[in-house]
């Protein structure tokens, strides 16, 4: 598996982390205030990367649902 930029770890640490917060998939605006981040877009760029790299699974078609595959 492909190795996550420090950019992408720190989004998918807050996935995780408010992944076991919220007992449910966050929503991008959660994560980019998790993660530091002032817009949603980075976000999703992050998170699309990640997907790519196999880390988590989401149907964009409907919210919250996000799936986290492989945790480092």
């Amino acid at each position: 598996m492909e190795q996550m930029s420090m950019a992408q770890k720190k989004v998918f640490d807050a996935v995780v982390e408010l992944s076991e917060e919220l007992s449910y998939s966050p929503t991008f605006r959660e994560i980019a205030e998790r993660a530091g981040l002032k817009s949603q877009s980075t976000v999703y760029g992050h998170m699309k990367k990640l997907e790519e790299k196999g880390f988590v699974e989401w149907d964009k078609s409907k919210p919250r649902i996000l799936k986290i595959v492989d945790t480092i």
